[in-house]
């Protein structure tokens, strides 16, 4: 009778790297698609620039975004393109847009638009809010351990 040890430690650890980074994008699309909603809209600069970037990689947009030039705000739309890199283990989410800071921290802005077409035309309307980043990551936080625990069963394959 022969005993052979296998070490598997490696097919383990690349496993869970793989579900780490699982995690990590989806809690990366799920607070960068509430903070898109929540976000001021006037062009759409600044919410086609909000992104997020896992585990050293660079920045990744929703599902459905439109990363496009806008000739309005040309800083916007090399800004999207700029991207950063999240340290090794984390996600980031933000904007790099110039003004997308005073737009999120500036409470006394009214984020409001008037409508140009339709029965409602002239009306002004809420179209996003200040604090928008951390509405959106504020509102996924009870969701974060179970976003894990998925990634960790390879749910979110």
């Amino acid at each position: 009778m022969s005993i052979s040890i296998v070490n598997r430690v490696p097919e383990v650890k690349d496993a869970l790297d793989e579900y780490k980074r699982d995690a990590l994008n989806a809690i990366g699309i799920e607070i960068a698609g509430g903070a898109k909603e929540r976000s001021p809209v006037q062009d759409g600069v600044l919410r086609a620039s909000i992104a997020w970037a896992i585990d050293g990689d660079g920045p990744q947009y929703p599902p459905g975004s439109q990363v496009q030039s806008n000739d309005a705000h040309p800083e916007g739309s090399q800004a999207v393109n700029r991207g950063v890199k999240a340290p090794p283990n984390s996600v980031i989410i933000g904007s790099n847009v110039d003004y997308a800071r005073e737009q999120h921290e500036n409470m006394n802005y009214k984020h409001t638009k008037v409508i140009e077409k339709g029965p409602n035309k002239g009306q002004r309307v809420q179209v996003g809010e200040a604090k928008y980043l951390e509405k959106s990551a504020n509102a996924f936080r009870p969701r974060i351990l179970p976003t894990v625990g998925r990634a960790l069963k390879g749910e979110l394959r």
